[in-house]
């Protein structure tokens, strides 16, 4: 669809009627046929205008410029510097391809080191992944409200039988992509799996191997039972969160029933929060005037969620979502609306833990042994070979490294989803992407 919209907007534009000036965000890709660029920093003053080429070109030297001075830091512990990843953004969507971040590519390609993705994966694995039982089945569902189909309107392939409506399976030790246009049914696909939506209880769904609704010698699975073994984020999830709880408390929530009531601590919980609040001090400590150097987590206590930042609030809830390493992780634009700093330092966390830190090289982002790990203290460890990953993005820069298996909701009326497997991370190959949408290798 945005491929589309972008061709009619092109061909307004070579009329002249009207003129088209697009307003974009550092992770919106520019388009081929834009002619001329105005960038405004992060302050908001115009840094630069003018033909793109040359807009680039400057961006890229001011790029290189810093790229550089981090190389004569003397300490790795330094903060990033934010106006670096700004840059960063920007330059991997001047072009459709991503120009820094080819150029980047081909400079460690030819110096011998690795491609890394932001969160630690090489551009190209033949790894292969421990998969266990399914803990989501899906066998033919359609779900309708009257006549109007949101989900399953298709007939799909299945092992060479066509058959009517979604059917999908996710194993443990999977990795997924969800995609789709707006309204193409993906808010309807995570409502059947967190069993949310009402139709779950008559729809072909199974979870952890089990229907909602008894049969003969099997009890249904209740919601309850559901809710435990599963970890999720999402702007719903941030609209209806109890602003009035502390920021411990907005994690220890994760071992709720519900957020406002008493959490089920072991002392193993108590310390994989106490773990994540260290970590992410700096990014949650909204009461402190500079990076956080000491070890109290008193504030943890004393700040309110409602009194966090809105990209501070989505940290929260994405460490709530994983700190308890349920069977499956829903991350839903669980990234949309951090700070660039943030949604690395997450995206890294989420698959390896405490194990690494992101530290700038003269080869840009690198993620590298953390002391926790040298010290042998990591308590939380990332994504486990028993935990599923669901995760829904609109944006590449945003999806996981670790994601390896895909699926594309159609529009209604457009035919059936397809899926795919990737080799390595989405991020560092635009071929990836566009596989998604069905462009091919353009």
């Amino acid at each position: 669809m945005s491929q589309h919209i972008s061709q009619v907007l092109h061909r307004l534009a070579e009329a002249n009627a009207p003129r088209i000036v697009l307003s974009l965000r550092p992770q919106d890709v520019i388009p081929e046929w834009i002619t001329h660029i105005v960038y405004a920093g992060e302050d908001g003053k115009v840094q630069a205008l003018g033909q793109k080429e040359e807009v680039f070109e400057y961006l890229k030297q001011q790029y290189e410029e810093i790229e550089g001075s981090l190389t004569a830091r003397t300490s790795k512990d330094d903060d990033l510097d934010p106006k670096l990843v700004e840059l960063r953004e920007v330059g991997k969507h001047l072009s459709e391809r991503g120009d820094f971040e080819a150029n980047s590519t081909e400079h460690q390609n030819s110096s011998g080191a690795s491609v890394l993705s932001r969160d630690g994966y090489e551009k190209t694995s033949q790894a292969t992944s421990n998969i266990g039982e399914p803990i989501v089945e899906m066998e033919g569902v359609r779900i309708k409200y009257d006549t109007n189909s949101v989900l399953g309107d298709w007939q799909q392939d299945v092992d060479g039988t066509t058959k009517e409506g979604l059917w999908w399976n996710v194993r443990r030790g999977e990795r997924w992509g969800i995609f789709g246009a707006n309204g193409s049914g993906k808010t309807t696909l995570l409502s059947l799996v967190t069993s949310d939506h009402p139709q779950t209880y008559s729809a072909p769904v199974k979870i952890f191997q089990r229907s909602r609704l008894p049969s003969p010698g099997v009890p249904g699975i209740t919601i309850f039972d559901i809710q435990s073994q599963m970890g999720h984020s999402s702007p719903e999830v941030h609209a209806l969160f109890p602003k009035h709880l502390t920021v411990r408390r907005t994690l220890e929530s994760a071992w709720s029933d519900t957020p406002i009531t008493k959490p089920k601590l072991t002392a193993e919980a108590s310390e994989r929060v106490e773990a994540c609040l260290r970590w992410f001090s700096a990014e949650l400590n909204s009461k402190a005037q500079e990076t956080v150097l000491e070890s109290g987590l008193a504030w943890s206590t004393d700040t309110l969620f409602g009194e966090l930042s809105f990209s501070a609030q989505r940290i929260a809830l994405f460490l709530r979502a994983i700190i308890r390493n349920p069977s499956i992780v829903i991350l839903d634009e669980a990234f949309s609306g951090m700070d660039d700093l943030a949604r690395d330092k997450c995206l890294l966390f989420l698959s390896h833990g405490q194990n690494l830190s992101l530290h700038y090289t003269e080869l840009g982002p690198k993620p590298v042994d953390s002391e926790v790990r040298k010290e042998g203290k990591v308590t939380v460890e990332g994504l486990q070979e028993h935990q599923a990953l669901l995760c829904v993005s609109h944006s590449r820069q945003e999806v996981p490294g670790c994601v390896r298996e895909w699926i594309c909701l159609p529009e209604q009326g457009m035919g059936a989803p397809r899926h795919g497997r990737w080799d390595g991370p989405v991020e560092l190959d635009y071929r990836r992407w566009n596989e998604i949408w069905g462009f091919g290798n353009r």
